[in-house]
């Protein structure tokens, strides 16, 4: 993967991001295996594709009622947050890993608030990483 620096928000000189698609939450994910909670500080991410997008839209689907009648739609926000949660290719506590089957919205939901905009916002990084790299690429 590239290597990125971004402006620290706190301070003038850059953050040296070794690999956009590896993150350490400020919270964590904390889950009970055999009796004991497990912390998981560590998420992998991953690009996704337009059948993670069409998934994203079927899971943030609701039925409502417009105009008389039932009609499916998508709010932009529930659509945005489980696209977020799709970019999640696994959480990682020491050598124990909970991978992308196994990661789903109930799941999710318990990090927060602070790690949800970290992902999000590491996300954006690699996102705009990766289409810095296919204009250097068509351009060079």
């Amino acid at each position: 993967m590239t290597e990125q620096s971004t402006p620290n928000a706190e301070s003038s000189p850059a953050v040296r991001i070794d690999n956009l698609y590896k993150l350490v939450l400020a919270d964590g994910l904390k889950l009970e295996s055999g009796g004991k909670d497990i912390l998981y500080k560590v998420v992998s991410l991953r690009d996704t594709n337009v059948a993670d997008e069409r998934k994203a839209e079927a899971l943030s689907e609701r039925a409502m009622m417009v105009g008389g009648g039932w009609k499916l739609l998508v709010s932009d926000s529930n659509f945005k947050h489980v696209l977020n949660m799709l970019h999640i290719e696994s959480f990682h506590c020491d050598d124990t890993v909970i991978p992308r089957g196994l990661i789903d919205l109930d799941m999710y939901d318990r990090l927060s608030s602070r790690d949800l905009e970290l992902i999000e916002q590491r996300i954006f990084l690699a996102d705009t990483g990766q289409r810095s790299a296919v204009r250097q690429h068509h351009a060079g």
